[in-house]
């Protein structure tokens, strides 16, 4: 089984795209680069940015990227989709507790 590993900034990154696929620009259009600019990503849009700046700051590899933080309901869901893989793979045998 592979083990997929998200870069950097990948939670705002996400956060923009899910907000651009749900917007009616994206609708009508249906690409993301003529929808990006939308007004109703503004806060999703400016958080990937710092986000990426912040990367290349060295006094957040120390202390960490405040962009790139999980709000609570994204760390649910990743505990979630952590417990469903280790079910997955105890049941293959691959895995054990």
């Amino acid at each position: 089984m592979e083990k997929t590993t998200n870069g950097m900034c990948w939670r705002p990154k996400n956060a923009l795209i899910e907000c651009v696929v749900n917007t009616k620009c994206f609708e009508e259009k249906n690409e993301i680069e003529g929808c990006i600019a939308a007004n109703e990503c503004f806060l999703e849009r400016r958080n990937w940015t710092l986000c990426k700046m912040n990367a290349m700051n060295p006094r957040y590899r120390l202390r960490g990227n405040p962009y790139d933080v999980a709000t609570e309901d994204q760390k649910k869901i990743e505990a979630r989709d952590e417990r469903i893989r280790r079910r997955e793979l105890e049941e293959e045998g691959i895995f054990t507790k």
